[in-house]
């Protein structure tokens, strides 16, 4: 059973995540958690800095040394091209949502996919937001990526995920800006929500309220011979 949980920033992804692990677990259930953003697993920043040190040898060779800075990010290095950043990118997301997933889904009882298609798409748009062919190639790789038994949307009203953002401090909070562009994308897909199949869940309740939706929602899509 694959089950996605997604939602607008502050909504409480990850306590919802842990309490759903500590649920199956204690039902005697093997559950893992899988977490993936396009461009940041384990074998996307090997070919990356792999691209990097290809680069910097290329420009070696090229031309002379010149002035740091010029052509690198703050940090010293060569930048990657964004055409082959995202290129990588989406062979890095078919490689691991099209094939990862499919191999944990055969070793686990369950799989919760924190994040998944409709978050990633929505990285590559505000990333690259220049680049509109990414969106339409993800798109078209994403339709050979499993489809979850549920997927779930924890939504809640901007002005709450705003107060909530002030008190969680978050280590690598997106822009203010793009934080409100996200905020509009996942408002249009719980308008669409029937549509495409996807739970929203009023993240504003309590947290074992909100639990209690999607442990609700969860036995609706489990087989009947499974544990509950």
């Amino acid at each position: 059973m694959i089950i996605a949980v997604s939602g607008v920033d502050c909504a409480g992804k990850s306590t919802q995540i842990e309490l759903l692990k500590q649920y199956f677990v204690s039902r005697g259930m093997s559950c893992t958690v899988f977490w993936y953003r396009p461009g940041y697993s384990r074998e996307f920043q090997m070919v990356k800095d792999f691209s990097r040190k290809c680069l910097a040898s290329l420009k070696a060779l090229r031309t002379a040394p010149k002035a740091e800075g010029k052509g690198q990010n703050s940090a010293g290095k060569q930048k990657v091209p964004a055409p082959l950043w995202i290129v990588s990118a989406l062979f890095d997301s078919a490689v691991q949502w099209g094939l990862r997933l499919r191999m944990l889904e055969r070793k686990y009882d369950v799989v919760i996919c924190d994040r998944y298609v409709r978050d990633g798409c929505l990285d590559l748009i505000f990333k690259y937001p220049d680049y509109v062919w990414s969106e339409s190639i993800f798109k078209t790789i994403s339709l050979a990526f499993p489809k979850p038994d549920v997927s779930f949307l924890l939504w809640l009203p901007y002005e709450t995920v705003l107060e909530r953002a002030s008190i969680k401090q978050e280590p690598f909070p997106d822009d203010p800006h793009i934080r409100e562009l996200r905020w509009h994308a996942y408002e249009y897909q719980v308008k669409l929500s029937e549509l495409e199949d996807i739970t929203v869940i009023d993240a504003a309740a309590s947290i074992e309220q909100t639990h209690d939706q999607m442990i609700e929602a969860i036995k609706k899509a489990m087989p009947a011979s499974a544990p509950q």
